[in-house]
Parts: structure tokens; sequence; C-alpha cells
């Protein structure tokens, strides 16, 4: 699956970690690829694969544990690294980490507040 990383907020180490978690994600969900493309870009659709996509990649990222917890001081220094912003990481973690009924939709709307704040795919 060849996707392009859109962010260029994120270091060259980072780009290829990304990468490399899309790849086995998507082995192990079979999200489609067009599904995926477009939430990398921001345009989410409901699609369980998704779900499933965007929750293996914060498993993998450490972002959060299998019961949906989420390990704030990982998403706050990814975030603070790509946008050279400390302050802005920690308003949106304030804002973005919300625990919904599942891990699945946890990571989901996570992904859609973080975002639609900073901009950065880390899918």
């Amino acid at each position: 699956m060849q996707i392009y990383q859109v962010a260029a907020d994120l270091t060259q180490e980072q780009i290829k970690r990304v990468a490399y978690l899309r790849r086995e994600c998507s082995a192990e969900t079979g999200v489609d690829e067009t599904v995926l493309l477009n939430a990398i870009k921001g345009k989410i659709v409901d699609d369980p694969k998704l779900n499933e996509h965007i929750f293996c990649v914060y498993k993998k990222s450490n972002f959060l544990d299998e019961a949906g917890n989420f390990h704030n001081e990982v998403l706050h220094k990814k975030i603070a690294d790509a946008k050279n912003d400390a302050v802005l990481a920690s308003k949106t973690i304030e804002v973005c980490s919300i625990k919904k009924e599942t891990p699945q939709l946890t990571s989901l709307e996570n992904y859609k507040c973080l975002f639609g704040k900073t901009g950065i795919p880390f899918l």
C-alpha cells in the first residue's frame, strides 16, 4: 500500500515510524486504502475497519492501552515535538483525551480531535 505522508511537521524518524505502523495495522485490520487515505486527510467515515486501524496505531504508538486508557505523556511528547509547542500539546490533550464507550471509539474520537486541532495525521 503506497500512502504519502501529508504532515510536514513530522520528523523523518516519525514519518518512518508512522509508515511502518500504517502498513502493519493495515495488514492486521484490512482497512480499505481509500478510506485510510481519506482519514489521513481528515475525512473520517463510519467504518469498523478504520476504527480498528486507528486503535491499532494508537496501541502500537503507546498512545493508549488495550482498555482505552490514554498515555497522555506519550501523546504530549509526540504533539509537542511535531508542532514545537508544548502549550498547544497540553491544551489539545486536555480537550481531546476523553474516554468513550470502547477503546476503538476512544481512539477514533481522539484522532478526529487531534487532527482538527493540530493537523497531524498519526495514521
